[in-house]
């Protein structure tokens, strides 16, 4: 084969898209023996991407029939050591970090200071990201045959003094890394492997080798292809273009970077000569935001002749990773089966986030880390007979009334003890076993530090435990994903126990958990094969995908062409002054990108976003206006304009597959016939019956995860306490010195909060029980005062419960309601001849009984016959609870608040204003036992903004929760 820079490139017309004329090459050539009718084994194939391997040889099968011998097929990451001979084994990507951490410590910290100016004083943290930093910009230049020692080199020839000191150090660092510290462990950089073989002439082949669309060939891999090819090793390089641009490729089908930034780019807009064409059959279409930008996809999708195109038959790639999950769940939702090229980051799946959350609990012990475990899926396998879901509610409740700093399941199993014998029936049976898996899940790695590799045995056993194989064996993809993700961390932990002795220090379990976690940053999952539909993929997997739509998003400045202006050491100005690859080689890639898409696609559309979605604007990609002068005013004149409105699509692709709501919790729509309802829930019911449905049929409430104060019902909760056992139990109850009751009050308080909070609560803890203190000494003055004018106490709530009245709630339908409820306090008043039925009131506002209950102040004039608009009923009808001829009851609020009224605050309902109440506590029931839970779209102080779907624009309803 002659060597001649011709002979070694073949140009594939762009007419078509590349892979399946490869394909037709290497059939073509294939070697037809007894054992195979297609032998391509002497092929070695450099593919750019792993996609595009994976594509050609899925075409090379259905070309082939399956009867075939299969080329090697590489990536540019793979192909260079197939070319020389390893004298040393490669140092793996965490043994390098390791090298470079111990490189770095070497040096003096004067020295470092020219790097990082608190260099001696880095934490492990920084320590580790300066490592790593090193390690990414010494492979930067090694791609183009550089290095830390030769930039500093050129820079002291050219007499550039001011970033002398800084490469000095690098260089030194270097030198370090490469010399002592892979040297003393035998191992080899895989850069300078690289370099050493060019450098001795080591470089070699036995194969055919084909660069496949190899036009970004780094200057280290070129002089490894060009020493093997001087050696007679067949090279071919099949460049997808025309051959009329033969003059912007070089002998080896890579780029020519000045070409292609200087050369014209046409994007033929459909039926120029129209301007009246419609936007969605142009090619550039002009989104508002990342949000439209998705609807400006399902515009091109049904821009499409109908019925021309399969799912599988468009490809729309995201040259900015963050739009590749937005356009994936959009058009699942509109019946669009599609599919992420990459799969999904290994770090997000269940047993890289269980490995997350042990790491956070062993290092810092919670509650919120203890409950976050424990909510964990793959903790459910561990607890036996015991739902996970009533552990955490169990927790949830006993965290929310202790809030504890930290808890065992001693804690827990002495609280249940005490309820229990304090007559109420155990609520924390499944807290306790709850709380003992997670015990025993960190109990292997309490030990003390230990070397890095021997915590690889516990971290596998306890992943082996929480996601034993078999579990994992059904073809669904979250299933498949799983599987993928212990395989990528069996994989990494090998890589773990390979790491040299001598690298290895002794850190603790949390310690190792994060390296195994840094280690698989980057790594995704594989996608399901089977799996067809649209492929939401990377900008520079797509020029390589034969689909024939494409649509690209982001085609915006700096995400297309990229650009590298903030690098640490190597910025862009930096980087052409040295003659490294730089911002002129990307604009190149990225022209020729669009060039192809253009030329080998009948369908392409390409997606401006005119802002983020933080809402600052962004400009259009340069490379939108390369055509003529006129050409490029109308289309930046089109791209100014507002982008149309857009229409709402909803399962336009497949009807039978769509889904584009949101499933609701259904409410009870048929009748029942008895109701017993709690005075207090009315108030739900007036604000929202479709909270009072969530909360008091479905038994739904919203919980805290992680409290690190007491909540207003936990407050006031603790208030109540304390005054039920003034109430109840003391002789100070009917005391007339305030002393003797705020004394009684404030004991009460330390051993009611020392037996909740625990002897050492978290900080705002401590506040609020003072604040509860200061509460209870006005208590006293003000209740000094109400004993004065005659009230004295005769019954106070129980804890227990014990004293919840009951009363019948008469309806015309002839149906049952009860109404039930815990009075706070009764008082009796001997002079007056009076109850008082009392509810403690502990919040900040101080409302009066009249105003809560949506009643005017009583000395205002209402008009005659005017209806009352309640919004509480509680106080009402307490006068049916107390069973007392309602002229001899009165009804207060005793607010212990710090604003407003405070005091006892009497309401002086009249008697017109009781049998309102009551009249509308029966039309509640009677709709409450019809099922009418019919949600007001204003309502304010609702709860489960999720579940009620609040921010959408339409929702379905389903059978059950």
């Amino acid at each position: 084969m002659n060597s001649g820079p011709e002979s070694r490139r073949k140009f594939c017309p762009w007419s078509r898209p590349f892979l399946p004329q490869l394909v037709a090459w290497l059939h073509e050539r294939g070697e037809q023996t007894t054992a195979c009718p297609c032998d391509l084994s002497q092929f070695l194939v450099v593919l750019p991407t792993a996609a595009s391997r994976r594509r050609t040889l899925t075409l090379l099968a259905d070309a082939t029939a399956g009867a075939m011998r299969p080329p090697q097929l590489l990536t540019p990451a793979e192909f260079p050591e197939q070319l020389y001979p390893l004298k040393k084994p490669l140092a793996s990507r965490q043994t390098q970090t390791v090298a470079w951490k111990r490189a770095i410590e070497a040096q003096r910290p004067e020295v470092l200071r020219s790097l990082v100016p608190h260099g001696a004083s880095l934490t492990e943290g920084e320590l580790t990201a300066l490592a790593e930093l090193l390690d990414r910009e010494t492979e930067a230049l090694a791609r183009d045959d550089s290095s830390f020692a030769k930039v500093r080199d050129r820079l002291e020839a050219e007499g550039q003094t001011e970033e002398l000191d800084r490469w000095t150090t690098l260089a030194a660092i270097e030198d370090e890394y490469l010399n002592r510290q892979l040297e003393s462990v035998g191992l080899w950089d895989r850069q300078a492997a690289r370099l050493f073989a060019i450098a001795h002439d080591e470089c070699e082949c036995d194969r055919h080798i084909v660069l496949a669309a190899m036009t970004d060939l780094n200057r280290i891999v070129e002089q490894m292809v060009r020493q093997v090819a001087g050696k007679g090793t067949p090279v071919t390089s099949l460049v997808h273009a025309d051959e009329s641009t033969v003059d912007r490729f070089d002998e080896w089908g890579g780029l020519r970077p000045e070409a292609w930034a200087a050369a014209p780019l046409v994007i033929d807009e459909v039926d120029e000569t129209n301007s009246n064409a419609s936007s969605e059959k142009r090619i550039v279409l002009v989104a508002d935001d990342p949000s439209d930008q998705t609807e400006a996809v399902l515009d091109a999708l049904a821009s499409l002749p109908p019925g021309a195109f399969a799912a599988a038959d468009i490809a729309v790639g995201c040259p900015d990773d963050r739009t590749m999950p937005r356009v994936d769940a959009r058009l699942k939702e509109v019946g669009v089966p599609s599919r992420i090229a990459f799969g999904r980051p290994v770090l997000e799946l269940p047993p890289c986030r269980f490995l997350q959350l042990l790491t956070e609990h062993l290092e810092q012990p919670t509650p919120s880390t203890c409950l976050q475990l424990l909510a964990h899926p793959a903790t459910d396998a561990l607890l036996g007979e015991v739902a996970s879901g009533e552990a955490l509610r169990e927790l949830d409740a006993f965290r929310e009334q202790h809030v504890l700093p930290h808890f065992t399941s001693e804690h827990l199993r002495q609280e249940d003890e005490r309820q229990v014998t304090a007559g109420r029936e155990s609520r924390l049976s499944a807290a306790i076993v709850g709380v003992e898996v997670v015990e025993s899940l960190v109990a292997r790695f309490a030990d003390d530090p230990r070397p890095l590799t021997q915590w690889s045995l516990p971290i596998r056993d306890t992943l082996e435990r929480v996601f034993p194989f078999e579990a994992l064996t059904d073809e669904t993809p979250r299933s498949l994903e799983s599987r993928q993700c212990l395989q990528q961390i069996d994989q990494t932990l090998t890589t773990m126990r390979r790491l040299p002795a001598e690298f290895q220090p002794n850190v603790e379990a949390s310690s190792a958990i994060r390296e195994l976690l840094q280690q698989l940053r980057g790594v995704s999952t594989q996608p399901d094969a089977a799996t067809e539909g649209v492929e939401v993929t990377g900008w520079l997997e797509l020029p390589l995908d034969d689909r024939p739509v494409a649509i690209v998003c982001d085609f915006n400045e700096g995400v297309v062409p990229t650009s590298v202006t903030s690098d640490l050491f190597l910025p862009g100005s930096v980087r052409s002054q040295l003659g490294l690859s730089d911002n002129t080689r990307r604009l190149a890639r990225d022209a020729y990108a669009t060039q192809v898409l253009l030329k080998s696609r009948p369908h392409v559309r390409l997606i401006v976003p005119r802002r983020t979605a933080e809402g600052d604007p962004v400009a259009p990609s340069r490379l939108l206006f390369r055509e003529t002068p006129a050409k490029t005013a109308t289309r930046m004149r089109e791209i100014l304009q507002p982008p149309p409105k857009r229409t709402v699509r909803d399962g336009f692709w497949s009807a039978a597959t769509a889904n584009t709501v949101i499933e609701r919790i259904a409410p009870r729509s048929q009748p029942v016939e008895s109701l017993t309802i709690s005075v207090t829930a009315f108030k739900t019911y007036l604000t929202c019956p479709f909270d009072y449905f969530l909360k008091q049929e479905e038994g739904l409430r919203e919980v805290d995860r992680n409290p690190q104060e007491l909540s207003p019902l936990v407050f006031g909760n603790l208030l109540h306490d304390v005054l039920a056992l003034f109430g109840r139990t003391s002789p100070e109850c009917h005391s007339r010195d305030a002393s003797e009751i705020e004394s009684f009050c404030i004991e009460a308080l330390e051993r009611v909060a020392a037996a909740r909070f625990g002897r050492d609560p978290l900080a705002a803890v401590r506040i609020q029980i003072e604040t509860a203190r200061a509460r209870l000494r006005d208590f006293a003055t003000h209740q000094v005062k109400h004993r004065e004018d005659g009230w004295e106490i005769v019954s106070s709530e129980h804890d227990d419960g014990r004293d919840t009245k009951f009363a019948p709630l008469d309806l015309e339908s002839g149906r049952s309601c009860t109404i039930k409820g815990r009075i706070d306090r009764i008082d009796w008043n001997e002079r007056d001849k009076r109850w008082c039925v009392i509810d403690y009131k502990t919040g900040d506002e101080g409302e009066t009984p009249r105003s809560s209950h949506g009643l005017p102040k009583k000395d205002t004039k209402k008009k005659s016959g005017a209806p009352i608009a309640w919004k509480n009923l509680q106080l009402p009808l307490y006068y049916l609870l107390l069973d007392k001829p309602f002229e001899q009851v009165e009804a207060a609020f005793f607010n212990l608040g710090s604003g407003g009224a405070v005091g006892v605050q009497h309401a002086g309902f009249t008697s017109e204003e009781i049998d309102s109440a009551i009249a509308e506590a029966k039309r509640i029931a009677e709709a409450i036992l019809d099922g009418e839970f019919e949600a007001k779209p204003k309502a304010k102080h609702v709860s489960f903004s999720g579940i009620r779907q609040s921010d959408v624009l339409s929702f379905a309803v389903g059978d059950d929760a």
